[in-house]
């Protein structure tokens, strides 16, 4: 894994979302972000967009407490994003924190 830069708390505050058999979704992320290093307390999919719900079928899975550095396409950097989440088999957390560089 490369090293990130953390942003700065005040304009990019981590998020986090509880997750259940239901696709939940992070409060609104501020444009600007290179990408996220995204984790979770329980293997889970995820989706990231502007109004995401993920799914078993367009969702990245992820094992539990895992981090995953993901670059966010340049396409989208100039928006707010979100991240959705939906367990695999237990429900769980998802965390989120803004990278400069991932």
């Amino acid at each position: 894994m490369n090293l990130v830069d953390i942003c700065t708390y005040n304009n990019y505050p981590s998020v986090s979302v509880a997750f259940t058999e239901t696709a939940a979704s992070t409060s609104l992320i501020p444009a600007g972000p290179e990408g996220f290093v995204i984790w979770s307390d329980s293997a889970c999919y995820f989706l990231i967009g502007e109004n995401p719900t993920v799914s078993i079928t367009n969702g990245t899975p992820i094992p539990q407490n895992t981090m995953v550095p993901v670059k966010i396409p340049q396409s989208l950097r100039d928006r707010a994003l979100k991240v959705s989440a939906v367990r695999i088999t237990t429900s769980g957390t998802l965390y989120v924190i803004p990278v400069l560089r991932v």
